[in-house]
C-alpha cells in the first residue's frame, strides 16, 4: 500500500481564523496537485505569536477541542477524504496547552 503525504509549509498567523482560511487553500492545492492520503500542516499552526506578546492577547485566541477551529479542519479533511495533523493552542480553564492534533478523514 502506497501513501501521499504533504507537507504544508505555511507560515501561521494570529487569528485562527485566517489560518483555517490559508489551510483551506492549502489543501485545494495539494488534492489537485497530489492527491494526498495525509497533510502535516506546522506545529500552533491554529496561531502563532512571537515571543514577548501578551499572555492575555495568547490566552484570548485559545479554543477547546471542540471549538471552531477543530471543527473547520475536521470539516476539510472529511470533504477531501484525507488524513491532517496540526498544531493549536488548547484553552482549558486558565491554561493553555499546545496541543497536537491527528484527524481522520472519516470524522
Amino acid at each position: 500500500m502506497q501513501s501521499t503525504f504533504v507537507l504544508a509549509q505555511l507560515e501561521a498567523l494570529p487569528l485562527p481564523e485566517d489560518n483555517l482560511r490559508k489551510a483551506e487553500a492549502a489543501v485545494e492545492k495539494a488534492v489537485k496537485l497530489y492527491h494526498p492520503d495525509f497533510m502535516v500542516f506546522p506545529e500552533v499552526f491554529m496561531s502563532h505569536y512571537p515571543a514577548g506578546t501578551d499572555r492575555s492577547v495568547i490566552l484570548g485566541v485559545g479554543e477547546a477541542l471542540d471549538g471552531p477551529f477543530v471543527k473547520g479542519m475536521q470539516k476539510l479533511a472529511k470533504e477531501n477524504q484525507i488524513w491532517m495533523v496540526f498544531g493549536m493552542r488548547e484553552k482549558v480553564e486558565k491554561m493553555m496547552r499546545m496541543t497536537g492534533i491527528i484527524i481522520q478523514q472519516s470524522c
